[in-house]
């Protein structure tokens, strides 16, 4: 008599069990597994058609190269990109300031119907000294790929210092100058 209660409980307990291998084999699941908490990370859209990216190591990379950096104390660290565009849309560039790796191109972008032109500037003390002169039509772009590390100032003649300028911070500095379109043209920053 005991076998026959032994076997009877030891086939209740593994009636689930066996009827989880049973089922159709349509591949119909729903695709909601978890991860192994592995570090093995997965990716999100931003928003702009954008892929930002993050791994177990607290790396994240977005589309456009940037790299942020968090380590376990909780110190975050940015890398600029490789590739920037700057438009030049209203008279003004757009970003002011860009920022981008050693190596890094930046591509500015006439949006608007009337011509500009970007030409080297030095405003302040800390900017590189750098020759560079390039005329756009409306609607055209055109680009350079910054090698040295430094900050490279730069406007429109056209449109004057006081209304139409930029700096393109490359690699690990900062900024610390004045640009004279800055706060309606008197060249304090905002």
């Amino acid at each position: 008599m005991q076998r026959r209660k032994f076997l009877a409980g030891t086939a209740v307990a593994l009636s689930p069990a066996i009827a989880g291998c049973g089922g159709d084999d349509s591949g119909n699941g729903n695709g909601n597994g978890n991860g192994n908490g592995n570090g093995n990370g997965g990716g999100n859209g931003n928003g702009n058609g954008g892929m930002t990216t993050t791994d177990g190591n607290g790396m994240t990379t977005t589309d456009d190269g940037g790299m942020t950096t968090t380590d376990g104390g909780g110190t975050t660290t940015t890398e600029p990109p490789s590739e920037l565009t700057v438009t030049l849309a209203s008279s003004t560039f757009d970003p002011i300031e860009a920022h981008v790796a050693v190596g890094g191109t930046v591509e500015w972008v006439n949006e608007d119907g009337y011509g500009h032109d970007v030409t080297s500037a030095q405003y302040s003390d800390s900017a590189e000294s750098w020759d560079y002169s390039e005329s756009l039509s409306g609607g055209e772009s055109v680009s350079r790929t910054f090698d040295s590390a430094g900050v490279y100032e730069y406007y429109c003649t056209i449109h004057g210092e006081s209304t139409m300028c930029g700096v393109v911070l490359v690699g690990d500095v900062s900024y610390d100058g004045s640009l004279p379109c800055r706060d309606g043209g008197n060249g304090t920053n905002y």
